[in-house]
């Protein structure tokens, strides 16, 4: 089980790491990822705030009210939930106006087309802003240029992912 493996491998690390785990959406539904979770930490010993569950943006969450509970859950166990791959996929503003969210991660499309095109450019500046007024902290994937750092930089976006920062690596900290 990779949320097993993530745990367990995490616990092992020299410095106190969050570890980000993405889960399927449709598990949301089933009303069994808040319980597997918690029977994963307590096994593992790994402190809840330090696990991020990350559901795609681009799969359906289900129902709303199940959803809804589900995050809350895991929210109370001290888990940190990410939207991955946020833009891409269902209503986005309708999730962030009702779930109990951490972060979202912008879908590497946006980045790129940032800097070329005036209405991302747009879009991207007021959803960082309108997140940061919500509380939620804003991560971008696949940045590549120091123009794209730079923008969200400017806009006060906390995280960023991409070859900028270093090649992918399967080695573990």
């Amino acid at each position: 089980m990779e949320l097993q493996t993530a745990c367990s491998t995490a616990i092992t690390w020299s410095h106190p790491l969050r570890v980000c785990v993405n889960i399927s959406p449709t598990w949301l539904a089933k009303r069994r990822l808040s319980g597997m979770v918690e029977t994963v930490l307590r096994e593992t010993g790994l402190a809840a705030e330090r696990l991020q569950i990350e559901l795609s943006e681009k799969r359906s969450f289900g129902p709303r009210d199940i959803a809804y509970q589900e995050l809350s859950r895991l929210r109370a166990l001290g888990v940190h939930v990410a939207l991955d791959d946020f833009g891409a996929g269902y209503s986005s503003l309708e999730r962030l106006a009702n779930f109990p969210v951490d972060q979202i991660k912008f879908d590497r499309s946006f980045m790129q087309r940032l800097n070329d095109d005036r209405r991302v450019n747009e879009v991207m500046g007021q959803t960082i802003q309108m997140a940061r007024r919500l509380g939620i902290s804003c991560c971008a994937k696949g940045v590549e240029t120091e123009r794209q750092m730079a923008f969200l930089d400017s806009y006060g976006c906390e995280e960023v992912q991409g070859y900028l920062l270093g090649l992918p690596t399967s080695d573990y900290l």
